[in-house]
């Protein structure tokens, strides 16, 4: 198997990162996983494809394809790192 890094992750008991034996790459979580697969065929010849993650609007960081944090989200998670702490 390859992987499209020169990384090559490590996973953990109980995460929810994954690694597809199809084409061996490594997944940040199901949801990115489920999205690089298609299903193809019929109800007796059904077979699974797996998508190329960035022609599919993904980024790959640390080895682990995923999708962009939006732009919303982003500026939450920096807000909350900035001192202050829960209020």
């Amino acid at each position: 198997m390859t992987t499209d890094s020169t990384i090559t992750p490590k996973l953990k008991i109980g995460t929810r990162r994954c690694q597809c034996a199809g084409c061996g790459r490594f997944f940040g979580g199901v949801r990115p996983f489920d999205d690089h697969q298609r299903l193809t065929g019929g109800r007796y010849d059904r077979l699974v494809v797996c998508l190329d993650p960035a022609t599919i609007g993904m980024v790959e960081r640390d080895g682990f394809w995923g999708t962009e944090m939006p732009l919303e989200a982003r500026g939450r998670a920096q807000d909350s790192t900035k001192g202050g702490g829960v209020g």
